[in-house]
């Protein structure tokens, strides 16, 4: 059996693997959409072990909040501000759930910086501020 700890420890490493990949070759690019796409999966899958894990959650409203995937322009339609004010706004609703059972200095951090691209700087300082 899977472990919830395990999956989520996978998935940090594979979505900070590609957040730190700075080749901007196409194979680098590729590489790296393969990173966040295993951080997904890893993330997914501790969810589907325990549907209240706040790590997996808050996990997946990150990948949300950066827009990493490809998937994410296909959903989103319009230009690249546009899809990151969305996707900040689908990972604040997360966040919101995530602070509910996971009272952390990060999920704040993460809902200032979902505050900041959206052009909410009261809301960003209140949030850094609690954190």
């Amino acid at each position: 059996m899977e472990d919830v700890y395990t999956l989520c420890s996978a998935a940090w490493i594979y979505f900070t693997e590609g957040r730190e990949n700075r080749d901007a070759s196409p194979q680098g690019m590729a590489e790296k959409r393969k990173q966040f796409s295993r951080a997904v999966d890893f993330y997914v899958r501790a969810l589907t072990i325990n549907s209240s894990c706040a790590v997996a959650a808050q996990g997946l409203a990150i990948i949300s909040a950066e827009d990493v995937l490809p998937l994410g322009s296909a959903i989103r339609p319009g230009t690249d501000s546009q899809r990151r004010i969305q996707a900040a706004s689908e990972a604040l609703d997360i966040f919101g759930k995530v602070r509910e059972c996971l009272n952390d200095a990060s999920v704040y951090v993460n809902m200032g910086r979902c505050h900041t691209v959206r052009g909410e700087i009261g809301r960003t300082i209140e949030n850094v501020i609690y954190a």
